[in-house]
């Protein structure tokens, strides 16, 4: 039986990829898109936007001939800085691109039909919890966000 939380994940990486101009470009060995990622150590491996994805809660209510599945992915936005000048500013226009792609870029495979977003908190930045502070700050902030993806699915 096909895993349909998997069917959704992978929708929802190839629509955040489309981000790829200017978030996730190509690069030296690596295609567009690569920053989005299940694997948390992307972040360390360079570049400047990052998503990182895992699941979160479900809910599955069978009816007579479906399936409407409301699917939870915990998706974590990173961003490199160097300065803090407008770090916050850049980081909004990176986190409002990602939230309006229900807009631009609408999921309709798999039969999903509906996306949302929430903060599970607000963005900070990254510390090292290995290093003493003050030197314990990070060139990354990061936002977690709980995304829910509504699917209806049909039995044969």
């Amino acid at each position: 039986m096909t895993d349909q939380f998997s069917l959704c994940l992978t929708a929802f990486k190839t629509q955040l990829q489309t981000l790829s101009n200017p978030y996730f470009p190509a690069v030296t060995g690596r295609a567009a898109g690569w920053q989005v990622s299940e694997n948390d150590l992307t972040p360390m491996e360079g570049g400047d936007y990052f998503i990182t994805l895992r699941p979160g809660v479900f809910s599955n209510q069978r009816q007579s001939s479906f399936s409407l599945n409301e699917w939870h992915v915990l998706a974590t936005l990173y961003m490199r800085f160097s300065e803090y000048d407008n770090l916050w500013t850049i980081y909004r226009a990176f986190r409002s691109a990602v939230i309006q792609l229900p807009e631009t870029t609408p999921i309709r495979t798999n039969g999903i039909w509906e996306q949302t977003f929430s903060a599970q908190g607000e963005a900070g930045f990254v510390i090292d919890t290995k290093r003493p502070p003050p030197d314990n700050y990070t060139d990354l902030v990061a936002q977690t966000l709980d995304i829910t993806i509504k699917q209806r699915v049909r039995y044969r």
